[in-house]
């Protein structure tokens, strides 16, 4: 918790080593779900600060780790995160591979009252977030927009994840150039983060922001970069 706190905090270096940390906890006790899904999250943040090499290579760990623990669901989280990595590497195969892998292993879970209580809160939610993510770094807008606008649906009391996937949302229309839908929506996430700090929040609507400077002589966008300077900082 106190990594995961830090990477949401962008204290980076100290998520890192508090992850690291935890994971050498994980083996002296035995807990390889736990373990799993900590390679989960150093595989999460290797990809967000552009090292997906070894955001695949730690969640194939965390597969091996895993794999024989009886956890449905922190496989497919890892799976997950593997497509991630894929996708930000611009392998649409090898992404598409993965994220199948973690249909089935959402499919093959019992239910979360038969899973580790550490992944209990995994569901196919999580996972139209996450594949929402890769469409988007994909390019498959229309899959993206899908998956997102699900996610967006499920997650209406956490406005953290409700940032993240509205902006994922925003880009999917802005790639299919319906760029009043992408505005509107990239407000509405920025109405999600008011009183709300989450560092990989702002990151992710900082980068539906980069997206639109093809577009600064649309007034909407000057308005809205105009807008977001309180929550995202000036403009690159």
């Amino acid at each position: 918790m106190a990594g995961w706190s830090s990477y949401d905090n962008a204290e980076y270096g100290l998520a890192q080593r508090y992850m690291t940390q935890a994971l050498r906890l994980c083996a002296e006790g035995g807990d390889r779900v736990l373990g799993g899904q900590i390679l989960a999250g150093l595989s999460h943040l290797a990809t967000n600060l552009g090292q997906p090499e070894a955001g695949v290579e730690l969640a194939r760990v965390g597969v091996a780790t895993a794999k024989h623990a009886g956890s449905p669901l922190g496989l497919m989280r890892l799976h997950a995160m593997a497509a991630r990595g894929y996708a930000a590497l611009d392998q649409p195969r090898e992404a598409s591979k993965s994220l199948r892998a973690a249909d089935a292993q959402l499919e093959a879970s019992q239910g979360p009252e038969q899973e580790s209580p550490w992944v209990r809160f995994l569901d196919h939610h999580y996972l139209a977030a996450e594949a929402a993510l890769c469409f988007r770094d994909l390019g498959n807008a229309t899959e993206a927009e899908h998956a997102a606008a699900e996610s967006v649906r499920a997650n209406a009391d956490r406005r953290r994840r409700q940032a993240i996937s509205r902006s994922v949302l925003a880009t999917s229309y802005l790639q299919q150039n319906r760029l009043d839908e992408a505005v509107g929506t990239a407000g509405e996430a920025l109405d999600t983060l008011s009183g709300v700090h989450s560092e990989r929040s702002i990151q992710a609507l900082r980068d539906f922001r980069s997206r639109l400077r093809p577009h600064r002589g649309e007034p909407m966008v000057r308005e809205f970069e105009q807008r977001s300077r309180t929550v995202l900082g000036v403009a690159a």
